[in-house]
């Protein structure tokens, strides 16, 4: 199965790679499975410039993918954008991990959804 990207993703991401890859099936710690969306995914191997395969949901952003504040604060308003959430900055300061994130917004799109 191929996944398409949307294209409104390709003109907000400033420092987009070439090609992007699906998103692969991921180990959470707990040991279930979780899959990390492509979009998401797309975004995060855009700003830390590493591949798929280094991301999982218990990647931290700072130690393992070198995020800083600023990187942080781009990833939020592209994932706004492109999940139509709106993500203040309680809700995600306080996260360290790829899964973490990914979580909060799955809830956030469940809230805008009701």
């Amino acid at each position: 199965m191929t996944l398409q990207f949307p294209p409104s993703l390709f003109k907000v991401l400033p420092r987009k790679r070439p090609r992007t890859k699906d998103a692969a099936p991921d180990i959470a710690p707990r040991g279930e499975k979780k899959i990390l969306a492509p979009t998401y995914l797309s975004i995060l191997m855009d700003l830390s410039e590493v591949n798929e395969a280094q991301i999982k949901a218990g990647t931290r952003f700072k130690e393992d993918l070198g995020l800083d504040s600023l990187d942080m604060v781009e990833m939020v308003m592209i994932c706004e954008k492109e999940f139509h959430v709106i993500l203040v900055d309680q809700d995600w300061v306080r996260l360290r991990t790829v899964g973490e994130f990914w979580d909060m917004l799955n809830k956030k799109r469940r809230e805008r959804a009701n």
